[in-house]
């Protein structure tokens, strides 16, 4: 919308977003499901034109066990008090260097209850970044009652490999 609007009046800026991220305090989501929705976000905002996303906070605020209610302590993916990488951290790694040098080339219709974006390099390679929907979310946004989905979608070709946010291959 942003895009289309600024082309109106000729003007073509890149957009970044700033400070975008999801709180694991007492009231927030959960570790895992934070991680799946770091994919969701970002793809989906690269696929809108987007420029730069930055995550807000590297590092959690002060000793995030010490405030486990208040959100603004519970942003990092990192660790404060050990510096340790939280599973956030590998997501987000993993996806900037899995879309390394790609760029978008196809959204696809893929039903109500399906995203499936295509990106593409100079080289001819492929990435199909694709997740349903439609699973139970508490007030918290997790996720409380999943289930497995059938999706059936055309490829043209071969797949080389099928990889999830945490790189295990299947």
């Amino acid at each position: 919308m942003i895009k289309s609007e600024m082309a109106n009046y000729g003007k073509n800026k890149p957009i970044w977003i700033t400070e975008m991220g999801y709180p694991t305090h007492t009231s927030g989501v959960n570790e895992t499901r934070r991680a799946e929705l770091l994919v969701r976000v970002y793809v989906s905002l690269l696929a809108k034109g987007m420029e730069k996303i930055f995550w807000y906070r590297l590092i959690d605020e002060q000793d995030s066990n010490s405030y486990p209610d208040d959100k603004e302590h519970h942003f990092g993916i990192l660790d404060c008090t050990t510096a340790q990488p939280k599973s956030s951290y590998y997501t987000y790694k993993n996806l900037a260097t899995i879309l390394e040098g790609y760029q978008l080339a196809s959204i696809y219709n893929a039903g109500d209850d399906c995203k499936a974006i295509l990106f593409n390099n100079t080289e001819g390679k492929e990435i199909l970044v694709l997740w349903t929907y439609g699973e139970e979310i508490d007030g918290n946004g997790n996720i409380v009652n999943g289930f497995e989905k059938n999706l059936n979608i055309g490829i043209n070709g071969s797949i080389d490999s099928v990889t999830d946010i945490y790189l295990n291959s299947y």
